[in-house]
């Protein structure tokens, strides 16, 4: 593909919602060069309103608002829908009470819970575990497609191509130029000259294109923690009825446990980890890994006995030592664990320009505290900061604007 010299935005990264913002772009007849780093595989969950901006009919995604997430807690089980009406009395009906003042984020609610289950009173709990606000948001306003790893990242690639924007090859991104602290291009594989730009749009995670950048910035980016997963097949004709296809296991004093059922007799069980080194040794793996599979025991009887296949294998150590955890989880230090994995929480929410003016941050970091939608919600701020600075009342409202 030939570029241009110039562009209006580059993006750099695929993060979902910064590709939603240059589809906005797109319709402001802005031109847009879109750098993949082919580092966001990512889950395929977007918000519900976003699906008409890549002229998607919500038929064609399988709808999970049919079968909400069930929460179990040592004594009830119970569902979340997406109605905050329904999500009300079913709280009610559990716990005889309205859910607890304050609770914006489902970082706040699953918190709720856990002081309700232990008999003390919501501000006494600290809410340690980020992973609930994006775990409720998948299910309020959004959508889920059971596709492969990356599906909607190509999809969404292929047809911002379709509609004029130049999507380069994975990796084609060399160098970030800063002048004086100011975006204002970048360097491509295989040229020598710089493609100007007057705005860039981090679709990444900060610290991993620091090193691509003509000067140093301060800034870091603080995950709050890691997601890690164990996947298991059983004989489908032991799972009990009634058991949810999402599930949200919450104990006292352990991470929120998330089981989703893949297929018949096919289970993902996923736990957010702290940032600290010892949870990436394989001894520590294997006995959380045992954790997650004994809760599931208790759900299914006769699990244990029925067990088809499990990864990483904890029934074997040897063969989980030295085939399949290094497979699941090969990275040995916590600046090589995958962008997709990370999560964020309030308090690592970074500047919407990172102290690099005309550089946005659309992306993972961008208001965790909103969940999956922390990105979006980023994309529109930038819309408006865009706005004011350009004199283009037109940028403030392409947000709302349908193709």
């Amino acid at each position: 593909m030939e570029f241009f010299a110039q562009y209006d935005f580059v993006v750099l990264g695929e993060h979902p919602a910064a590709l939603w913002a240059a589809r906005k772009l797109l319709l402001s007849d802005a031109r847009v060069l879109i750098l993949p780093l082919g580092t966001h595989s990512g889950s395929n969950v977007l918000p519900r309103s976003v699906l008409a901006d890549f002229d998607w009919q919500l038929s064609s995604w399988p709808d999970r608002d049919r079968d909400p997430i069930q929460i179990l807690t040592p004594g009830r089980r119970f569902r979340v829908v997406s109605d905050d009406e329904e999500r009300k009395e079913e709280f009610r009906f559990h716990f005889g009470r309205d859910p607890f003042p304050g609770a914006r984020t489902g970082g706040d609610f699953i918190r709720g819970l856990r002081c309700l289950e232990l008999g003390r009173d919501p501000g006494e709990v600290p809410d340690a575990d980020p992973s609930g606000v994006d775990l409720l948001d998948r299910v309020n306003g959004t959508v889920y497609h059971d596709g492969e790893s990356g599906w909607v990242v190509r999809k969404l690639l292929s047809r911002l191509q379709d509609w004029g924007a130049h999507v380069a090859r994975p990796g084609q991104l060399r160098r970030i130029f800063l002048d004086r602290k100011n975006f204002v291009g970048v360097q491509l594989l295989g040229t020598s000259r710089m493609v100007a730009a007057r705005y860039g749009i981090l679709g990444s995670q900060v610290d991993h294109l620091r090193s691509m950048m003509s000067e140093e910035i301060t800034l870091k980016s603080r995950p709050a923690g890691w997601t890690f997963d164990v996947r298991f097949e059983c004989a489908p004709e032991v799972i009990p009825p009634g058991l949810g296809t999402r599930m949200l296991v919450i104990g006292s004093g352990a991470p929120v446990l998330e089981i989703l059922r893949e297929g018949r007799g096919q289970f993902r069980l996923r736990v957010t980890l702290p940032m600290q080194e010892a949870f990436l040794a394989r001894d520590e793996q294997r006995r959380i890994a045992e954790r997650m599979l004994a809760v599931c025991q208790k759900l299914i009887p006769d699990l244990e006995y029925n067990l088809r296949k499990v990864v990483p294998d904890v029934r074997d150590p040897e063969r989980a030592e030295t085939v399949d955890l290094p497979r699941l989880h090969p990275f040995d230090d916590l600046s090589r664990i995958p962008l997709d994995r990370l999560i964020y929480n309030e308090s690592s929410t970074l500047p919407l320009e990172t102290g690099v003016p005309n550089l946005f941050v659309v992306g993972e970091e961008s208001l965790p505290a909103a969940g999956i939608h922390g990105g979006f919600e980023a994309a529109k701020k930038m819309f408006e900061l865009l706005a004011k600075r350009e004199q283009r009342p037109d940028l403030g409202q392409v947000i709302s604007t349908r193709s």
